[in-house]
């Protein structure tokens, strides 16, 4: 049985999730005389995890059980787990229910039961979930399998980093090493924006000695002020392990308040003579939460925009505009963040190295030949229809 069958199956039961009584079917959890009802999306991620309780899930294996055959980002698994955080009162550097394993994954570390069982038994434990098969064994019973044959190194619908990241060179070159600290990348959807903004947390982590220490800030689906707090909260986790690394415990720079975080960390990192290279995505999220609170923007402005310490990179379509517009006394968010770091189309050579897979290994790249990929006449066929 697949993972994605068995999440199914899971959510159909009722379970107890330590004082919590979760009911798939209805989208409802459910404490003494509260009810809390949440989207159906996270009662399955909610029923996926307690069918894994106690072992670490990534988050690709939460895509391919929740969102089968859907495209999906890093960011609408990390939404969905701190909206389950939020329905069960839990907290991201204190959890009782969900735990963070930093590069990892998710861990459900509460105590979970079967309703059944827990009303036909007192003893509770020995109505534990029972672990779901392994990973690798899941997947080959999976009718349907999703992965792309590993014969080809193209990835499709999902951002690019490492061997796989061609050209854009002059705009990693004036956001590394260029005079401003303060940039707005544009760019149309799909060309590349967050592989781009991955490209450059892959070179500055897998090299210190670049002086830059990197966050990636996903504000995908951010909604509210509380959202954006707690998706930089689990940015800064996310970067739990290179911070040890420097001497810095990640509990020293972690807060509610996402500003007291900004803070602390540039601070933490001046000591090490780093600065913080802050790579925010989605940003066009902050034209709906202006609206809901414009002294959040002046706050986030001034943040990013702190003399020492501290490089951010804005990434999003033309639709960020809307923050430019001088309406109130103060200057607008996008003040000195224009002139916009334009996303162009990759160049003739750069697609053609794409298309070749220039970076692959040699073995890599014979596998690949192999196919007839490398054929001159098919390379341009590809590059004029793509």
């Amino acid at each position: 049985m697949s993972r994605v069958q068995s999440a199914d199956k899971l959510a159909s039961e009722d379970f107890v999730l330590a004082e919590w009584r979760v009911q798939p079917s209805l989208n409802r959890l459910s404490l003494g005389d509260r009810t809390v009802q949440v989207e159906p999306k996270l009662m399955d991620v909610l029923s996926f995890l307690a069918e894994h309780a106690g072992e670490v899930v990534s988050k690709d294996d939460i895509t391919n059980a929740v969102w089968t055959d859907q495209f999906i980002t890093d960011s609408v698994v990390t939404r969905a787990i701190a909206a389950l955080r939020r329905a069960l009162d839990d907290d991201a550097h204190d959890p009782r229910y969900i735990e963070t394993i930093s590069k990892r994954g998710y861990r459900l570390i509460a105590p979970v039961t079967s309703e059944s069982k827990r009303h036909s038994t007192s003893d509770v434990e020995s109505a534990e979930v029972s672990p779901a098969p392994p990973i690798s064994a899941a997947l080959a019973d999976s009718p349907t399998p999703r992965k792309v044959s590993p014969a080809s190194p193209f990835v499709v619908g999902q951002w690019v980093r490492g061997e796989h990241f061609y050209g854009r060179v002059a705009q990693i070159s004036e956001i590394l090493d260029g005079n401003r600290n303060w940039l707005w990348l544009l760019g149309t959807r799909r060309i590349g924006k967050t592989s781009l903004l991955k490209q450059l947390e892959y070179l500055t982590a897998s090299s210190p000695e670049s002086g830059y220490f990197p966050i990636f800030w996903d504000l995908q689906g951010a909604a509210s002020s509380e959202e954006l707090h707690e998706d930089f909260s689990d940015a800064l986790l996310d970067t739990e392990d290179r911070l040890d690394r420097l001497g810095i415990p990640v509990s020293e720079v972690a807060a509610d308040d996402l500003f007291t975080s900004l803070g602390r960390l540039r601070r933490k990192l001046r000591s090490k003579k780093m600065c913080l290279l802050l790579l925010c995505d989605e940003v066009e999220e902050l034209i709906q939460l202006k609206a809901k609170d414009p002294s959040l923007l002046r706050k986030l402005r001034r943040a990013m925009q702190s003399r020492e310490g501290i490089r951010s990179v804005l990434a999003s379509s033309v639709r960020l505009w809307a923050l430019a517009d001088q309406k109130e006394d103060t200057s607008p968010f996008l003040h000195g963040f224009t002139p916009p770091v334009y996303l162009d189309p990759l160049t003739d050579d750069e697609a053609r190295a794409l298309i070749r897979h220039t970076q692959l290994s040699p073995d890599g790249r014979q596998a690949f030949a192999d196919a007839g990929v490398f054929d001159d006449r098919a390379v341009e066929e590809i590059r004029q229809r793509c």
